[in-house]
């Protein structure tokens, strides 16, 4: 069952962007912290950045991105469910913020160094570890890079010497009981933004928009099924096999693969 509003803690993804854009200190500290790097200043965040390359291409919808006093580039993606192929979605993720950062006629050393955040709860790769950081190096002469950075951070993870202040920043991703004072800023945006009527409108709003959308994703897959069944009810006549479709109709596996010999 949907959470109401009033229910929304950090790590659901409309209270993580309005968090992170509406209080850009706290944006800032929480990046300091994960990055292990400090940040003079930051430029306004802003959540749900799309890029989209070409009308036929895959594009992405950033879930926190801004750019700090040096322009280097951050995103931050507040991730609760498992993600199969985790590194190819960070690839993907990286080369699109390439793409949409170099403007026509610039030469690629005007690439800015990008970092690509995960938040996640559970493990990425079930090593165990609470930070598993990447970038692209060379093995041959490990000082060189190109400026890219991915980190999955694992909430759940065996902390090794990530220090106080990433601990409690993980432990407040488990369970929202502040420790200290990043996670009682957190913590205060929460309760402030969850008595806010307009982010209520807006949140009521988009949970109709996704609702409505799922609805109708859930008509077409069943046209979209009928049309399948009576496409292979015509081939299965034709070939004189009708006690096939009967087969088909009660094991989906066998379904499958006579659509896949009918070639549809």
């Amino acid at each position: 069952m949907p959470k109401r509003y009033e229910e929304l803690c950090f790590t659901d993804d409309f209270m993580f962007c309005k968090v992170m854009t509406l209080y850009p200190e706290i944006c800032k500290q929480i990046t300091e912290v994960i990055t292990g790097r400090k940040i003079r200043a930051i430029v306004q965040p802003e959540s749900q950045k799309a890029i989209t390359i070409t009308e036929g291409n895959r594009g992405v919808r950033f879930d926190v991105y801004f750019e700090d006093d040096q322009e280097n580039m951050y995103d931050i993606e507040m991730q609760t469910y498992r993600d199969v192929a985790p590194l190819l979605r960070s690839r993907y993720y990286q080369s699109l913020n390439d793409l949409a950062s170099l403007e026509q006629g610039q030469p690629f050393t005007a690439l800015k160094e990008s970092y690509i955040i995960f938040l996640g709860l559970q493990d990425f790769f079930d090593a165990g570890l609470s930070c598993y950081r990447f970038e692209k190096v060379c093995p041959d002469l490990p000082g060189i890079n190109d400026g890219t950075h991915t980190i999955f951070v694992n909430a759940s993870g065996l902390l090794k010497e990530q220090g106080e202040d990433y601990a409690n920043l993980m432990a407040y991703l488990r369970a929202p009981l502040p420790t200290d004072r990043l996670t009682r800023a957190i913590d205060t945006a929460v309760d402030v933004l969850r008595d806010r009527k307009d982010l209520r409108r807006e949140f009521v709003t988009l949970q109709e928009k996704m609702d409505r959308a799922k609805e109708e994703g859930r008509i077409e897959g069943r046209k979209e099924e009928r049309s399948q069944l009576s496409y292979l009810f015509a081939c299965l006549k034709q070939a004189g096999r009708l006690d096939d479709f009967a087969k088909a109709m009660e094991d989906p596996e066998y379904c499958n693969a006579l659509l896949a010999e009918f070639s549809l």
